[in-house]
């Protein structure tokens, strides 16, 4: 019989600078100004218990390590606001950030899979205060613990569902070997399951074979020479080429390669002319939204760091983007019960594209063998 998982939640608080900060506007970039970044990104951190911290409240530790931690990033304790055009700046007001503890009546080990991505616990872990939706006037960061037993269920119709698929070594060598030895030797794992999933998600939607689809991934341009960034700037520093081709093209027969090629194109086209005409588009045309589904939009969150993150209480087990949003999907890594390093992609489509996503991914990389099958992924409805 399943244990019933209660759970306590105390009244959020909020979390202010140890000392105070000093009070100023800060206009944010016109990338931040984007309207597909005007949310507030999900983040789940899961930590062991730590022998050294015996009879200390880790709920205490971490809220004092984030008044200590607020001192250097003051801005996050402050609230954005929106000025002429919708320019948005943050006023650094030393407000504070919200956080929430909770208390609940199991280990860590025993919903271990269940926090990995996509979270079916989620909804729970990320409690959303009333009144907290949106991100103009509102803190800027929600802190909580705490987990509860929710199971998620598929239903007919035209439901979107969230799913994660998971590539452990076996899977991504096979990957590879779907390219000649030359390409899939001199491009690196992001770059080749981008364009695998590219290609096996547009099957998966069944276009018609003169729409165009489209790829895009986000680009660090920090440390280009064109972008020179001021010490200390921890905005976004992000730009998404996209590059188009008709899904005849892309789904002609072992078109992986090309699908390869088009990836890399993305990539490359990060420079100093793009990043300026991308710019101007974005302010001149009232910095649009993007969301058509034929146009997948990736994110790598695997050398991002999340795992070296210590709020006082050691690294996490598990750190991560739990969920993706509507066109965009999040690449992540977590170790398995092997000791083996997981790629998690996370993918947000419409039930049935989800289904056939599942079987075309069945057919090319699934080992009948091994009890870790990428289609053992978990999906759940989405809450939209």
């Amino acid at each position: 019989m399943e244990k019933i998982i209660k759970i306590t939640r105390q009244e959020a608080v909020v979390v202010v600078l140890e000392k105070p900060s000093r009070r100023e506007l800060k206009e944010l970039s016109d990338i931040d100004d984007q309207q597909g970044l005007r949310v507030r990104p999900q983040v789940t951190m899961a930590f062991k218990a730590n022998r050294s911290k015996v009879g200390k409240d880790p709920a205490k530790v971490i809220k004092e390590a984030l008044a200590k931690a607020l001192m250097y990033y003051y801005p996050f304790a402050g609230r954005l606001r929106e000025g002429p055009n919708r320019k948005l700046m943050v006023d650094c007001n030393d407000e504070g950030v919200l956080f929430i503890e909770a208390d609940a009546n199991v280990g860590l080990e025993e919903i271990r899979t269940r926090i990995l991505p996509p979270c079916p616990l989620l909804e729970d872990f990320l409690y959303d205060i009333p009144g907290s939706k949106g991100i103009i006037g509102l803190p800027l960061l929600l802190f909580q613990a705490g987990e509860i037993n929710h199971e998620h269920q598929f239903k007919d119709g035209g439901n979107m569902v969230r799913g994660c698929f998971h590539f452990g070594p076996k899977q991504i060598r096979a990957i590879r070997n779907l390219f000649p030895p030359n390409v899939q030797h001199s491009s690196s794992t992001f770059e080749l399951l981008c364009a695998f999933m590219w290609r096996c998600r547009t099957i998966a939607l069944q276009p018609e074979p003169d729409e165009i689809v489209k790829f895009s991934m986000y680009i660090s341009i920090r440390g280009k020479q064109f972008t020179p960034i001021p010490t200390g700037y921890y905005g976004n520093a992000v730009v998404c080429p996209a590059v188009a081709t008709k899904a005849k093209d892309l789904l002609r027969e072992n078109s992986w390669t090309y699908a390869l090629q088009l990836v890399k194109e993305s990539k490359e086209k990060a420079n100093e002319e793009y990043v300026r005409s991308m710019l101007d588009y974005t302010v001149s045309n009232g910095r649009p939204d993007y969301t058509e589904y034929l146009h997948w939009m990736t994110t790598n969150h695997v050398y991002v760091g999340l795992e070296k993150v210590d709020f006082g209480w050691g690294t996490p087990l598990y750190a991560g983007v739990p969920r993706p949003h509507f066109v965009q999907s999040m690449f992540t890594r977590f170790e398995n019960d092997r000791g083996e390093m997981v790629r998690a992609v996370l993918m947000l489509l419409p039930l049935q594209a989800m289904s056939r996503l599942k079987e075309e991914l069945r057919k090319i990389v699934d080992d009948q063998r091994e009890n870790s099958r990428i289609i053992q992924a978990s999906y759940e409805i989405a809450r939209l």
